[in-house]
């Protein structure tokens, strides 16, 4: 991990993902995978968030952040913070974990399109999920 740190530091370069929603949808956490949201980005497009780093905060969930990764010399991501400009916002609504369990959710910081209130039906139905 150091060597990856001193490699940040002498690259002295970061990428920032800088997500100014209209509104989000949480899904309940099953086991241990960590939190998951959808951003409404704008008016066709969505931006997930998917993992343990993305717990509840004192200021986050927000519908003005950013995403902040320290780079290493090869680009590779070192560390990642969350900038919250905005307060802690409330989900729309929260889909319950039997119903996330069969959806095919996309990976984590992966925008798709379409909105809020047909994420179910973009999602799609996981293959040998139970209906």
């Amino acid at each position: 991990m150091l060597v990856g740190i001193n490699s940040a530091l002498q690259a002295n370069k970061a990428k920032s993902i800088d997500v100014k929603a209209k509104a989000f949808v949480s899904f309940e956490e099953v086991e241990d995978e960590g939190a998951c949201y959808a951003f409404e980005v704008c008016e066709d497009t969505l931006f997930f968030l998917l993992g343990q780093q993305y717990y509840e905060k004192a200021r986050f969930p927000s519908l003005d952040f950013s995403l902040v990764q320290s780079l290493d010399e090869r680009g590779r991501i070192v560390d990642e913070w969350i900038v919250k400009r905005g307060p802690k916002a409330t989900p729309d609504r929260v889909i319950p974990a039997a119903q996330k369990w069969q959806l095919n959710l996309p990976d984590d910081q992966v925008s798709i399109k379409g909105r809020l209130d047909e994420i179910e039906a973009l999602l799609g139905t996981r293959s040998g999920a139970a209906v």
